[in-house]
């Protein structure tokens, strides 16, 4: 009696850097969008961020994106050429605005991890005794919630 095989779920990729990434294959002034604002190196998902700095050097250089996506995992590769080809893709109608969505959100979702990871030093630092580093610490993430826009 042969196995029946079980099919493999799709990647569960963290959905602004997927979209982008969309976008990126899409337009080259999203890429370059992305590399100025550093936008790759707070992706969550590496292989993602991998696939970014491949598409930044592709259009960088004037090459093929679809070149670029057809080395990459299957999976990843097939949600990229679907874009391409214009189906399933939500970033076709407006790249750049979506691309701008995207690299806000990234950025603000690393701004909150600074921010909790402050927190817990803040409280770690407290919790020992040591003045000095809760003073610090404290500075810090007020510094880091002023340029949110919220209140120390």
């Amino acid at each position: 009696m042969a196995a029946s095989a079980t099919p493999t779920p799709a990647p569960q990729w963290p959905t602004s850097e997927i979209l982008l990434l969309e976008a990126m294959a899409l337009e080259s002034e999203v890429a370059r969008l992305v590399a100025a604002r550093g936008t790759l190196a707070l992706f969550k998902d590496a292989e993602l961020a991998g696939a970014g700095q491949l598409l930044v050097e592709c259009w960088q250089e004037g090459g093929d994106p679809g070149a670029v996506i057809e080395s990459l995992n299957p999976a990843l590769a097939s949600r990229l050429t679907a874009t391409l080809l214009g189906s399933e893709s939500r970033t076709e109608s407006n790249p750049q605005k979506i691309a701008e969505d995207c690299v806000a959100r990234i950025h603000s979702r690393a701004a909150r991890r600074r921010r909790q990871e402050i927190a817990e030093e803040l409280r770690q630092a407290e919790h020992s005794g040591d003045e000095k580093r809760s003073q610090e610490k404290l500075a810090s993430l007020n510094a880091l919630l002023r340029r949110a826009g919220g209140t120390p």
